[in-house]
């Protein structure tokens, strides 16, 4: 799943493999316009036309990936022992939860419910550790 990105002053058309897929052709002031697409893998052939009819001329177009679970995906049981399928799944942008005498969400018990926060991260090469962890 891609989000893509028009910010325009006047009109913008974006094409995917020959297929329109955004279009706002029209004389306007300063605006963006996104459209969300699901590809298949491989080579895309993509074409931005542009138009600026009187004053400011502005065109930017970029992409970004769309992840269902672009931080933590946290997922809740109405268990102490991640038994069965979780009752909810969401995207939790940081593990940091006091919930003291409440729930962490709907359909989730206050007391005797446990949780699996997982994420995939890509990491730098740093400098190895000072110790052998053995």
């Amino acid at each position: 799943m891609y989000r893509f990105h028009a910010i325009v002053d006047d009109g913008v058309r974006f094409y995917i493999d020959g297929l329109l897929v955004m279009d706002d052709w029209r004389v306007g002031s300063r605006r963006e316009i996104t459209t969300d697409l699901t590809l298949r893998g491989g080579d895309h052939a993509l074409r931005v036309e542009y138009f600026e009819a009187v004053g400011d001329a502005m065109m930017m177009f970029w992409w970004d990936k769309i992840t269902p679970f672009p931080d933590w995906r946290g997922e809740y049981w109405t268990n102490r022992f991640l038994d069965g399928s979780p009752a909810l799944v969401r995207n939790d942008p940081v593990i940091d939860f006091d919930w003291g005498f409440g729930s962490p969400g709907p359909g989730i018990p206050s007391d005797n419910f446990s949780a699996r926060w997982t994420r995939s991260v890509w990491f730098e090469q740093g400098l190895p550790l000072p110790y052998d962890r053995r």
